[in-house]
């Protein structure tokens, strides 16, 4: 991959994870997305939700369920997981003399074998079943040989995010953040030989 493929991956990486941590520190409990949000005239209007039974094992089968969420047109929905606000070494300011800072990658959660991809039905619901990743991507522009991946601990808490994916022109990619939860990780012992 060329200079300028990493460098289109790169910005897509910090442009998806900053858009990541706004809706981390909107989320509305342990377990559940976003409530509601004001409408012109006072009224208010569902907003997407994802939900998680809070708890997520490192390696372990796990479900999250979706619902109010809209109707659009060439989508597909995406969840991640993302690292936690606390996770300081993922959001190094650079300085001044540059414009590109380290960071650390969401993790996206793909469906386990056998099973349906996340879908909304007419209803706005949906549910994925998949397998937790034991880790993250923290990418160091200024080192790449110094990327690795960060592995959750136990009790550690990530955020669960709901995003919409479209392609409004053939090369283009567009995503928008629609809920985000957040769950503590469950990391099991290593077994002893």
């Amino acid at each position: 991959m060329g200079l300028k493929g990493r460098s289109v991956w790169f910005a897509f990486g910090v442009a998806l994870t900053a858009l990541l941590v706004a809706p981390a520190a909107a989320s509305a409990g342990p377990s559940s997305g976003s409530g509601y949000a004001p409408l012109a005239g006072g009224h208010k209007y569902p907003r997407a939700r994802v939900r998680t039974d809070g708890l997520l094992t490192v390696g372990g089968q796990e479900t999250l369920t979706v619902s109010h969420v809209p109707r659009r047109r060439q989508e597909r929905l995406a969840v991640l997981i993302s690292p936690p606000i606390t996770a300081q070494n993922c959001f190094i300011e650079p300085p001044i003399e540059f414009d590109v800072f380290s960071t650390c990658l969401s993790e996206p959660l793909y469906p386990v074998a056998g099973t349906p991809a996340l879908k909304r039905n007419k209803k706005g619901r949906g549910s994925l079943t998949f397998i937790m990743p034991p880790a993250y991507e923290y990418i160091d522009v200024h080192d790449p040989t110094q990327s690795h991946p960060i592995y959750l601990v136990d009790n550690q808490t990530v955020n669960v995010d709901l995003w919409v994916i479209s392609h409004p022109e053939p090369r283009s990619t567009e995503g928008e953040g629609l809920a985000s939860a957040s769950a503590v990780v469950q990391v099991p012992p290593v077994p002893t030989p």
